[in-house]
C-alpha cells in the first residue's frame, strides 16, 4: 500500500469515528430534548391546575362576581380577568343605583304608584325586584 493510499484510510477513519461521535451526541440530545418536553408539559399542566384552584379561591372570596367573567391559564391572566371582572360589577352596581334612584315617601307608601312610563323594561323589572325585596 502506498502511504497516500493508508493516509487516505486514516482519514476516512477519523472522519466516520467523528461521525460517530457526533451521531451518539444527536441521540443523547434528543432524548434530552424529549424528557425536557415531557417536564415542561407537566409543569403547564400544574400550572393550569393551580391558576384554576387559584381562581376558585379567589371567587370564593367575591361571591358578587360571576364565574363566568373570569377565565386564565396562569396566575397573571386570572389577576387581569379578575381584576376585569370586577370593574363591570361595579359599574353593574352603581348603574343599579342611578336606574332605581326614585323612592317614595315613606308616609305615602301604598297612596300612588310610581309613574314608571318614563322607564325602560330592565328598569321596570328592577324597580320591581327592589320593591318586592323592600316588603
Amino acid at each position: 500500500m502506498s502511504e497516500d493510499s493508508q493516509g487516505e484510510e486514516q482519514k476516512d477513519q477519523q472522519n466516520g469515528d467523528i461521525i460517530l461521535q457526533m451521531q451518539e451526541r444527536i441521540d443523547l440530545l434528543t432524548v434530552e430534548l424529549e424528557r425536557e418536553r415531557s417536564d415542561t408539559a407537566a409543569l403547564r399542566r400544574l400550572m393550569a391546575e393551580g391558576a384554576g384552584k387559584y381562581k376558585e379561591s379567589l371567587l370564593a372570596r367575591a361571591s358578587d362576581i360571576p364565574p363566568s367573567l373570569v377565565a386564565g391559564e396562569t396566575f397573571e391572566e386570572v389577576e387581569v380577568s379578575i381584576a376585569k371582572a370586577r370593574e363591570i360589577v361595579e359599574a353593574v352596581k352603581a348603574q343599579n343605583k342611578q336606574s332605581i334612584s326614585f323612592r317614595a315617601p315613606a308616609g305615602n307608601q301604598g297612596r300612588t304608584l310610581p309613574d314608571t312610563s318614563g322607564m325602560s323594561s330592565i328598569e321596570k323589572i328592577k324597580y320591581g325586584l327592589q320593591e318586592s325585596r323592600d316588603k
